[in-house]
């Protein structure tokens, strides 16, 4: 192959959600595991992400989750129902003990 070949691929985003830092992978068959080796982001938008490479192969976009998405109420009730289960949990813990040792 051409040393100079360079090939945009787009892919688009199949979830809308709360996701950022896209990042253009590809996978490396030697080393079983993604790689970015040869291959760059050039643009990203809502709904696609072109990624702009040096050789043809099997390409994907990673991207980690955005944890500031949960609307405020959510996280009360869900920091509320943590600690609530923890609370539990520790109350728990000595009636089991106790019971065991008898």
């Amino acid at each position: 192959m051409d040393s100079n070949f360079k090939a945009n691929v787009t892919l688009r985003k199949l979830y809308y959600g709360p996701l950022n830092n896209a990042e253009c992978v590809y996978w490396d068959t030697t080393l079983e595991e993604w790689s970015t080796k040869g291959v760059v982001k050039i643009v990203e938008t809502d709904e696609y992400v072109i990624c702009q490479t040096r050789h043809l192969t099997s390409f994907s976009v990673l991207m980690t989750r955005n944890d500031n998405f949960i609307p405020s109420p959510h996280k009360y009730i869900l920091n509320f129902i943590s600690i609530g289960g923890c609370a539990v949990s520790c109350i728990c813990l000595p009636v089991l003990c106790v019971d065991t040792t008898a």
